[in-house]
C-alpha cells in the first residue's frame, strides 16, 4: 500500500482552534445560591459548581425565565437578556 494512504489526513484544521475559551452557564443554574449573595469565579470553585481547570476560561451567563434570586455577580460576560433580567431583579451584573 502506498504511504500516502497510510498517514492520517489532518487537512488545514487547527487543533488548537476547536478548543473552545468560553464556558456557558445558564442563569437557571445559579438558583442553588442565597439572596444577596455575590458570585464570583472563587465562589463557584468553592462550591463545587466549577473545576479549577475552568478558571482560566471566560464564563457568559446566559438568560433564563426561571431565575428569581437577586445575585451580584463579578467578572462574567453576559447576554443582553441575563443582563436585564439580574438587573430587574435587583442584582448587578459586572
Amino acid at each position: 500500500m502506498p504511504i500516502y494512504r497510510k498517514t492520517p489526513k489532518r487537512g488545514f484544521n487547527s487543533i488548537k482552534k476547536l478548543r473552545s475559551n468560553i464556558l456557558s452557564i445558564s442563569l437557571v443554574s445559579f438558583n442553588k445560591f442565597q439572596n444577596d449573595s455575590t458570585i464570583d469565579m472563587k465562589i463557584l470553585v468553592e462550591s463545587g459548581f466549577l473545576k479549577k481547570k475552568d478558571q482560566k476560561k471566560n464564563i457568559k451567563v446566559i438568560d433564563s425565565i426561571q431565575f428569581k434570586k437577586k445575585l451580584q455577580f463579578k467578572d462574567f460576560k453576559f447576554t443582553p437578556g441575563a443582563k436585564k433580567r439580574i438587573e430587574d431583579l435587583g442584582g448587578s451584573a459586572s
